[in-house]
């Protein structure tokens, strides 16, 4: 499933980065808990609201499945969008996404040391560099959603 997504000004971005996190970012998501771990349906499944620079990005949302199973995996990802409405993202949902978050600036710091490398290989893919002051912004405002 593709549609349009949003830029990174875009005031949501940080709560849509939560949100992508806890309904189909890892292994703790809401995608993968369900059509994954409790239906069996997947190898893998997940994607969100994706985010550019300057332009919109796109919305994203796949699943990796055998040929057998591949109207019934479908199904349950339109089910989990659907149920959204009726299942909104918990509390607990909320915390383990942004827990997830910020625990991956942690592998900034500790790539800290190779930074003029990374910060050469991002100028190439016209990826703009993301400094500490950055970093401990979007934090706190991550920090910050409810």
């Amino acid at each position: 499933m593709v549609a349009l997504g949003i830029t990174r000004k875009n005031p949501d971005y940080f709560a849509l980065s939560v949100f992508n996190e806890a309904f189909g970012g890892g292994f703790s998501s809401r995608l993968f808990n369900d059509i994954r771990t409790t239906k069996g349906l997947a190898y893998g499944v997940g994607g969100g609201v994706g985010s550019a620079w300057d332009h919109p990005g796109m919305l994203r949302l796949m699943v990796s499945t055998k040929s057998k199973t591949t109207i019934e995996s479908i199904q349950a990802l339109d089910e989990e969008i659907a149920d959204l409405a009726k299942r909104p993202i918990d509390d607990e949902e909320i915390k383990r996404a942004k827990d997830s978050i910020l625990n991956s600036f942690v592998s900034v710091s500790i790539l800290r040391k190779k930074s003029c490398r990374k910060k050469w290989r991002m100028s190439l893919m016209a990826t703009p560099w993301i400094s500490w002051k950055t970093i401990r912004r979007k934090s706190k405002k991550l920090q910050k959603m409810t």
